[in-house]
């Protein structure tokens, strides 16, 4: 049970994964999510999987409603339409949906997870579900395209996950830009540390053939962004998210790489994390700290990554206010690399 909870988040994600099958073969045609941001977590969008379509939840519901159906997929052929309500697979009611974190993401998403990892492998893949349309409930019965079960010991030894990893990994590659960057669907800034992201996904894959596309975006991280950094006014330069990702990416590619060049830019980005904490140890998207004082807990998380990665990557101490640090760690920091 333990296990199974642990790997709960990766499961649904594989599974939930667009528009490419275990073979990296598109099936279909390709769709794209029509995802909203609820940055207040009023609802929750995410993808239908290999369905084509995009579904949301809000707190509490037991039905999942579909927003979006990409067309001539699986989802639009079996006869699901914009506006319904998933209530059921195979006639077994969904549990409800909880946006409380330690609920462990169980919910209707995990339930369609699961019906479709199970219907993907049988001998006639298909999918039936049970929909609540103009307050009558309607049966589908839907095509699925074919693919092996997850193995027991996912994300170990499956080669199903292997599978879509790879295809994931290629379809990066693919979709670099000249400059290093990769499109991105979020819009404003969030391809500056995208970048870094992708960066890191590619890294995991230890993979030599990747490294031409990792090293295109370690100089894009390096030119673009850190190069903006200026210590003596932390009040200037790349965001926290921006400062944060590169470290972590620039220190995992040193070690993969022992390529010494980039020691000097994880220097500066965690110099710049380390001057952007708040007298009480909270930290925001930039040198102010936001939302009343409170900051953002998800930057704290990222700056401590990226001095993690300092700290595995080289001996040079951060240049830190003690006291701001002490208050962010709540203890005074004794840490024989870092001061």
């Amino acid at each position: 049970m333990v296990a199974t909870n642990r790997y709960l988040f990766v499961v649904v994600l594989f599974v939930l994964l667009e528009g490419v099958s275990a073979s990296g073969q598109s099936t279909y045609p390709y769709y794209s999510s029509k995802l909203e941001n609820s940055k207040a977590g009023a609802v929750h969008d995410f993808p239908l999987g290999v369905l084509s379509a995009t579904g949301r939840l809000q707190h509490g519901a037991t039905a999942i409603t579909v927003k979006d159906v990409g067309a001539n997929g699986p989802g639009e052929r079996g006869g699901l339409q914009v506006g319904d309500a998933i209530v059921a697979t195979d006639r077994k009611q969904f549990p409800p949906y909880s946006k409380e974190l330690d609920a462990g993401l169980i919910g209707p998403q995990t339930a369609l997870a699961a019906a479709l990892d199970e219907g993907c492998s049988q001998r006639e893949p298909k999918l039936q579900l049970t929909v609540l349309r103009g307050g009558k409930h309607v049966r589908l019965e839907i095509a699925l395209p074919a693919s092996s079960r997850y193995s027991r010991t996912f994300p170990l030894q499956c080669e199903k996950a292997s599978a879509y990893r790879q295809a994931c990994h290629q379809w990066l590659v693919d979709r670099q830009r000249r400059d290093g960057t990769w499109p991105g669907h979020i819009g404003g800034d969030s391809a500056d540390y995208q970048v870094s992201y992708v960066g890191l996904a590619l890294l995991s894959a230890n993979n030599r053939d990747y490294l031409p596309t990792i090293e295109k975006a370690v100089r894009f991280v390096r030119t673009k962004r850190i190069s903006q950094i200026d210590l003596s006014n932390p009040m200037a330069g790349p965001k926290n998210w921006i400062a944060a990702a590169a470290a972590i990416f620039l220190s995992e590619y040193y070690l993969a790489t022992e390529d010494e060049s980039v020691l000097a830019d994880i220097q500066q980005c965690c110099d710049l994390l380390a001057k952007r904490v708040s007298a009480n140890g909270r930290m925001g998207h930039g040198f102010e700290v936001t939302y009343g004082g409170g900051g953002l807990t998800i930057v704290n998380a990222h700056a401590h990554l990226a001095w993690c990665g300092h700290q595995a990557s080289q001996s040079t101490p951060i240049a830190q206010a003690p006291t701001e640090l002490a208050a962010l760690y709540r203890v005074e920091p004794k840490c024989a690399r870092c001061g």
